[in-house]
C-alpha cells in the first residue's frame, strides 16, 4: 500500500465520484498512478469549499494517447462524446495536443 497523496477534482464530471469505483484521465505518469496506490478523493468547488469522498485504491492504470479516445471511454469519464472530452482537456492541460498527449486512463475503487 503507498498513499500517494490527493487526487483533485474540479468537477464531479458524470457524477462518477459518488459511486463505487470511477475512472479518471491525468497525464501519464506511471508512478503516480500505479495499480495498488492510494489517493484521497477531493472536489474542490469554486465557492472554496472541499467535498472529501474519501480513500481510493487504484485497481488498473492504461497508458492511452488522447488519438486513442473513443466514446467508451469518454462517456463513462466524463460523460460527454469524444470531442467534448478532448476540448475538456484541452482546457484542463492548457492547450496541449491532446491527440498526441499520453494519459493515465485510471481504474479506482474507494476503500470504504
Amino acid at each position: 500500500m503507498i498513499d500517494s497523496g490527493s487526487i483533485n477534482f474540479s468537477k464531479n464530471w458524470n457524477g462518477k465520484l459518488e459511486g463505487i469505483a470511477f475512472t479518471t484521465l491525468r497525464l501519464y505518469n506511471p508512478e503516480r498512478y500505479a495499480v495498488g496506490n492510494i489517493h484521497q478523493i477531493l472536489l474542490k468547488k469554486i465557492d472554496g469549499w472541499v467535498t472529501d469522498f474519501g480513500r481510493a485504491r487504484i485497481v488498473d492504470a492504461r497508458k492511452i494517447f488522447g488519438a486513442d479516445l473513443n466514446i467508451f471511454i469518454c462517456l463513462l469519464d466524463t460523460g460527454y462524446g469524444v470531442e467534448d472530452t478532448k476540448k475538456i482537456l484541452s482546457r484542463m492541460y492548457n492547450g496541449k495536443d491532446i491527440d498526441k498527449q499520453a494519459f493515465s486512463y485510471v481504474l479506482y475503487k474507494y476503500e470504504r
